[in-house]
């Protein structure tokens, strides 16, 4: 790999967690993180995949660049693609973000799931935009897949919520709840509080599975330590 590559990498990730990153001052914070940017697109041009997954998650997210989506998959396409897998993850949100409305700010795991509903397209929506939505909506579910075999607990998290919403892939409860408790087991608070829900809901429409009360009991108060 190219040193210089990894010199500019090293200094992008310095450059987001320095002291002027850390400031009370907006400025001092942004000018950091467009430096962060600067150095990381540097490397990513050269090959990094791992600054090709900060650089895209700094453009996912619009931190120290301007925000843009299809740029951000750009770079976290690549990244996932060399093996990176928070990268994968991250493109998979990315994906998801960009197909359920491309100017919200950020897409973070609900923190109750259940009261998040399914994301539906409008009726009168040209069928060509419904096609190029579902496309990603699945595209973002491989990547979930992915990073979750490979054992990332927010990916695990995310296919999780797909699974039980039938985001991308058709709706499946159980499966859900198995993805969420591996990633339960990973200590991800969401999935802990995700799986005890589903657990509970279980128990309550059956008497007699006390033990899944138990179990959610135990999620729940494991989110609380985390």
């Amino acid at each position: 790999r190219n040193h210089d590559a990894d010199a500019h990498y090293a200094l992008g990730m310095l450059a987001k967690s320095g002291p002027e990153a850390q400031s009370t001052d907006a400025a001092e914070v942004e000018a950091a993180y467009a430096a962060s940017a600067r150095h990381q697109s540097r490397a990513a041009k050269q090959g990094h995949s791992w600054a090709a997954y900060h650089l895209g998650d700094a453009y996912a997210r619009g931190v120290g660049v301007v925000r843009d989506l299809k740029i951000a998959e750009r770079f976290l396409r690549s990244a996932a693609a060399a093996g990176c897998i928070p990268a994968m993850n991250a493109l998979g949100a990315c994906l998801e973000r960009s197909a359920r409305n491309p100017v919200t700010e950020t897409l973070d795991v609900p923190e109750d799931v259940f009261t998040t509903k399914e994301v539906s397209q409008e009726e009168d929506s040209p069928s060509k935009a419904k096609s190029g939505r579902d496309r990603k909506l699945k595209d973002a579910c491989v990547w979930y897949a992915r990073a979750a075999k490979a054992g990332d607990r927010d990916a695990q998290c995310n296919l999780g919520r797909c699974h039980y919403l039938g985001i991308g892939v058709p709706r499946d409860p159980s499966r859900a709840l198995d993805v969420w408790l591996l990633a339960a087991d990973r200590g991800c608070p969401a999935s802990c509080n995700n799986a005890a829900a589903l657990l509970a809901r279980k128990a309550a429409d059956d008497a007699g599975e006390g033990v899944l009360a138990l179990e959610a009991e135990r999620l729940l108060l494991q989110a609380a330590e985390l």
